[in-house]
C-alpha cells in the first residue's frame, strides 16, 4: 500500500462533500441489516434463559423472525453497499438506490454472505486470532463481486485473499485510525457512528481501489470532475 492512511481519509472526506445525506441514509439502510443480523442467535437463545412466559417468548420469536429475515438480505444489502461507493468514487455521483443492486442477483450475494460468516466462524473456533485473519482475507469480496460479476463466490473470495496477502495489517491500521472518531461517537448515543461508517467506507473504497491498481480518479477539486481511467484496470 503507497497511500497512507492520512490520505486514504482525505480523499474520503473529498468524495463525500456534497453527497453526506444520501450517503448517510445508505448507512443507515446497511446498518439496520447488518445489526439485526448479527442479533439473531443471541436474541433467540437469551429468550430461552430469561423468561418462561408464553406471551413474552411470543414477542421474542417475532424480534428473531424479523432478524433472521434481516440476514437473508444483508449480503445483498453489503454488495450495494459497495457498490455505492465504488461508483461515488469513480464518478463523483451515485444514486440512493445503488444499495439495492444486489437484489437482482440475491442468491448470489446471499451465499456470498452465507460462506463468509460460516468461514470466519469455523477459523473463529479454532482460535480468536485465525477468525480475525480470516475477516481481513474476504475484506475485498463485495467490491470484486461489483467489478467482476462473472466471477463465482469462491472465486471472489480466493481473489480477495490473494489481493490482501501482505496488505491485512494496512486495512487494520486503517481502521485503528479511526478509533478516535468511535470514542467520540459513543458519547452521541450511537448515533454518531452512521456518519463515521459512511467516512470509514469512503476511506475503505480507496484502499480497494489502490490495491485492485485502478489508479483512475477524480480530481474532487476540480468543478468538471473528468473520470480518468487506467486500461490496465483488472
Amino acid at each position: 500500500m503507497n497511500r497512507s492512511n492520512q490520505d486514504l481519509k482525505h480523499d474520503s472526506l473529498e468524495m463525500l462533500n456534497g453527497k453526506w445525506v444520501p450517503t448517510l441514509f445508505v448507512c443507515l439502510i446497511v446498518w439496520f441489516f447488518a445489526s439485526s443480523a448479527d442479533t439473531f442467535t443471541s436474541t433467540s437463545v437469551q429468550e430461552i434463559y430469561r423468561d418462561g412466559q408464553v406471551i413474552r417468548q411470543t414477542v421474542e420469536n417475532r424480534s428473531s423472525i424479523l432478524s433472521l429475515i434481516n440476514f437473508f438480505f444483508a449480503g445483498p444489502v453489503y454488495f450495494g453497499l459497495a457498490a455505492y461507493f465504488l461508483r461515488l468514487k469513480r464518478y463523483g455521483e451515485t444514486e440512493i438506490n445503488e444499495v439495492l443492486a444486489g437484489l437482482g442477483n440475491f442468491f448470489k450475494y446471499f451465499l456470498a454472505n452465507l460462506v463468509m460468516v460460516v468461514l470466519i466462524l469455523l477459523w473463529t473456533l479454532l482460535l480468536i486470532v485465525p477468525g480475525i485473519i480470516a475477516y481481513y482475507r474476504y475484506s475485498m469480496t463485495w467490491y470484486i463481486l461489483n467489478d467482476h460479476p462473472e466471477l463465482t463466490v469462491m472465486q471472489a473470495i480466493q481473489r480477495s485473499k490473494e489481493m490482501m496477502a501482505g496488505n491485512k495489517m494496512d486495512l487494520f491500521s486503517l481502521q485503528i485510525s479511526f478509533i478516535g472518531w468511535a470514542i467520540l461517537a459513543l458519547f452521541t448515543m450511537g448515533i454518531g457512528f452512521i456518519p463515521l461508517n459512511a467516512y470509514y467506507n469512503g476511506a475503505k473504497v480507496h484502499f480497494y481501489e489502490e490495491l485492485s491498481g485502478h489508479i483512475g480518479y477524480i480530481d474532487y477539486d476540480d468543478d468538471e470532475n473528468d473520470y480518468e481511467e487506467d486500461d490496465d484496470y483488472l
